[in-house]
């Protein structure tokens, strides 16, 4: 059984790990001190390595974002799902 979350965060990209989605996930899990449970979900074309709370998921068909949206929020385990584009990093 899937343990459930607080929030799920869902990222579909084509791009580089080192340039833009290190970096994003590097914000979100700035949220560790403040106490949610989250998870963080990748549709990538690129490979990458699951962690702690990151799952990638390979996406073969680079067809847009909206279809890679609609399959990592099947996959969520979130009271809230937050869409995330892996080329905007917040500031401070």
């Amino acid at each position: 059984m899937k343990s459930k979350k607080d929030i799920s965060f869902l990222i579909p990209t084509n791009r580089s790990h080192e340039k833009y989605l290190d970096k994003t996930i590097l914000t979100i899990n700035r949220m560790d001190s403040l106490g949610f449970d989250y998870e963080i979900l990748v549709s990538s074309t690129n490979s990458g390595i699951d962690s702690k709370n990151i799952k990638y998921f390979k996406d073969t068909d680079n067809e847009g974002s909206i279809r890679p949206i609609n399959f990592l929020a099947s996959q969520a385990n979130g009271d809230y799902l937050c869409v995330l584009v892996d080329d905007y990093l917040p500031s401070k």
